[in-house]
């Protein structure tokens, strides 16, 4: 039967909906994928040994929802003797035995391993949360082995009415459509174009044939499996790129193209969301050209805003509870971001960027009361740029940190646009009470006494 309906109520039992009815009505309003705003979107993690953690999230995926509330430990199984594999962590949707679940897929041992297959049949699906990389002859997974697929196009992200659509489709209309013109105008134009050619000197008409090859060259490039992204990078500027979340790889380092690519303003092929796994973390694009202009000396760079997807370690704000030297008066500030910085700059050697912003220098009971510029390279988030408001920072009449927006404390594009990608639990930089400062926890605002141990997640510039 090809036409489906529903609900109507039931007369006299005449009426029976089974759970995938039920949740039908979910169609085009929610596309399966994993929710980038709750929990930690099942963050794959190394530990000690050979554990690894499948963090908190929720999916919904074959018009199944799956929720995980805390943290589920699996054990990676031991490495083969001579040669390596990889394995994969799994989000399993059995249809038939009514059961979703988190497991390990161990791959084949090989000179040169495969990923596993997922299994897709009409019984059970299977999404790759993350691939492990179990080298042979090792005792330890490291989060360098470790490679996340939530919010690839194998584990995409949940989006909801219109937020995606599959440009295949589009996109083998655009190329049908300039081969069709380019096939019917080819003789015309080269009849136009042999004709202006004796009238015009060689170089100019070697120039002109260059420019229309290059432009083919483009529409050919719209046709490849990036081709959405390859089409806006032509046509938009770079300010409305902060409006899309790609999520894609971007390698294991800041190649010399994609810091010229940054120098010169195109950002090409680099959106909001988009990532390098360097040393063991993920170093994801937040923003873009988000401090240019800013600071007593104006920030005239271009550049990228960098966040680690999980924090790097945790540290105190003050070694007592005390807000009143402010953030540019705190232990977090003056040694806190070393470690930090130094990762960063290991990570991106030469391409982090000072630039000027300005602190509170003196709070009191929390307010504050008095600011200056400092230079800054590494820093801890503000709250307005994580959740686009202030909830626990204290105002108060003087509050130079917050009533500016143009010293940088507007959200940042990646919790705009995808929500909490990443580790959620880590400081932010704004005094709240006379003890406290604030925290992101659990997606949403919080508070903690300064001399408590909290996550160190922090944001910097990296430019060309």
């Amino acid at each position: 039967m090809s036409l489906t309906y529903g609900f109507y109520n039931s007369n006299a039992g005449d009426r029976k909906y089974d759970a995938v009815q039920m949740s039908s009505i979910f169609d085009g309003i929610i596309h399966d994928g994993v929710y980038a705003s709750i929990g930690d979107s099942f963050a794959v993690v190394a530990t000690t040994g050979r554990t690894i953690t499948v963090g908190t999230g929720r999916a919904w995926f074959n018009h199944t929802w799956t929720f995980n509330d805390s943290a589920i430990p699996l054990t990676v199984s031991a490495a083969a003797a001579v040669l390596d594999r990889i394995d994969a962590v799994v989000l399993e949707v059995g249809i038939s035995a009514r059961t979703n679940t988190i497991k390990l897929v161990n791959g084949t041992p090989a000179s040169s391993p495969l990923r596993p297959a997922m299994v897709n049949d009409a019984n059970t699906k299977q999404y790759p949360l993350a691939y492990i990389y179990s080298k042979a002859n090792t005792s330890t997974v490291t989060q360098a082995n470790i490679t996340n697929m939530v919010g690839t196009s194998s584990t995409p992200f949940v989006t909801g009415v219109m937020s995606s659509f599959n440009t295949d489709a589009l996109l083998m209309q655009w190329g049908a459509d300039w081969d069709a013109w380019k096939n019917a105008e080819a003789a015309k134009f080269n009849a136009w174009f042999n004709a202006l050619s004796v009238t015009l000197a060689s170089n100019v008409a070697a120039n002109l044939e260059a420019n229309i090859l290059a432009v083919d060259a483009k529409v050919t490039a719209l046709k490849t499996q990036n081709g959405f992204f390859a089409a806006m990078d032509l046509a938009l500027p770079y300010q409305n790129k902060r409006r899309f979340f790609r999520g894609k790889s971007l390698g294991t380092s800041f190649t010399v193209d994609q810091k010229a690519k940054v120098a010169d303003g195109s950002f090409t092929d680099l959106w909001v969301g988009d990532y390098w796994t360097i040393n063991g973390v993920v170093w994801r694009i937040v923003d873009i050209n988000y401090w240019y202009g800013i600071g007593d000396t104006q920030f005239n760079t271009n550049h990228l805003v960098i966040m680690p997807d999980s924090v790097l370690y945790t540290a105190k704000m003050y070694d007592y509870n005390s807000s009143n030297k402010g953030y540019a008066g705190s232990l977090m500030y003056s040694t806190g971001l070393t470690d930090a910085k130094n990762r960063a700059n290991a990570a991106f050697p030469s391409a982090v960027k000072t630039h000027r912003m300005k602190y509170v220098s003196a709070c009191y009971n929390g307010i504050p009361e008095d600011a200056a510029f400092y230079d800054a390279t590494l820093e801890i988030p503000s709250e307005s740029m994580i959740f686009g408001q202030n909830y626990y920072s204290a105002q108060g009449p003087f509050d130079p940190e917050h009533t500016a927006s143009s010293y940088g404390t507007r959200p940042l594009a990646l919790f705009d646009v995808a929500g909490h990608v990443g580790q959620t639990n880590f400081w932010l930089r704004d005094s709240s009470t006379k003890y406290t400062y604030c925290l992101s926890y659990n997606n949403v605002s919080h508070l903690a006494d300064a001399s408590e141990l909290h996550g160190v997640r922090p944001v910097f510039a990296i430019g060309g």
